[in-house]
């Protein structure tokens, strides 16, 4: 289970009821999304997007490892949500764009914008198995 406070990210273990470690990312984050495998994770801080590594059952020096940085949004992001697959990102900012990225950074699909939205968008969803996306 992970929780932020001012800038600050825990990351508990629920069932020993311990505290794993502490990640500093400098600045507020506005949204968080574990992978459906749990071993990656995307994380908007203002307006842009980081994709980390997370901790696995080797012993790494680092809670989290900074893989790749992306500054495309012009406002603050508001929702991120994986594929199935967890190879595909679909990320919304408060000015009305979703942006779906590739995670590991592919040649064919790496970043596709939906814009000229009427309404303000809440929530993108994939369907299942498929790169389908409804916003």
């Amino acid at each position: 289970m992970y929780f932020f406070i001012a800038g600050r990210g825990y990351l508990y273990n629920v069932k020993c009821r311990t505290l794993i470690g502490i990640h500093r990312f400098g600045h507020d984050v506005h949204t968080i999304k574990f992978s459906p495998d749990s071993k990656s994770v995307a994380v908007c801080r203002s307006n842009r997007y980081e994709f980390y590594t997370c901790p696995g059952t080797d012993r790494q020096f680092n809670l989290f490892t900074l893989k790749c940085i992306l500054r495309s949004f012009h406002d603050k992001t508001i929702f991120i949500n994986w594929t199935s697959d967890f190879l595909v990102l679909a990320i919304i900012s408060a000015d009305m764009i979703t942006q779906i990225f590739s995670v590991p950074l592919r040649d064919k699909l790496h970043r596709f914008i939906l814009v000229s939205h009427v309404c303000e968008i809440v929530g993108a969803f994939f369907e299942q198995d498929s790169l389908n996306v409804h916003p």
